[in-house]
């Protein structure tokens, strides 16, 4: 069951949508790949972070973050900071967009601050 259930959805989505939909799906999980995000860690819990991105496109000067300890934020520019109230283990996602083509994906980085 599941195996063909696999196989129609393959064929609908290899078939079934138009060339620019499937190419623009196919270019926007390459272009993801070329997305980061970096941190370092000042003075104990203050953690700043930068996102870089490697290819041809443009990427969107808004970033919504969460940080993981409860706080979300939309930033405009690729860097931003952020002071963590408690020591633990922080999982920080970038919410990241491109202009054209139109794709968004998230990016993660792991905190830990002590």
């Amino acid at each position: 069951m599941k195996k063909s259930m696999f196989a129609m959805f393959f064929f609908i989505f290899l078939f079934g949508c138009g060339s620019d939909l499937s190419e623009n799906i196919v270019d926007c999980f390459g272009q993801s790949l070329l997305v980061n995000v970096h941190h370092s860690v000042e003075n104990g819990k203050t953690v700043n972070f930068n996102v870089s991105y490697n290819g041809e496109y443009t990427l969107k000067n808004s970033i919504v973050w969460d940080y993981g300890d409860g706080i979300k934020e939309t930033v405009n520019g690729v860097t931003t900071s952020h002071t963590y109230s408690q020591s633990g283990t922080y999982t920080a996602r970038a919410s990241v967009s491109l202009t054209n083509p139109s794709c968004t994906f998230e990016v993660k980085e792991v905190v830990i601050i002590d």
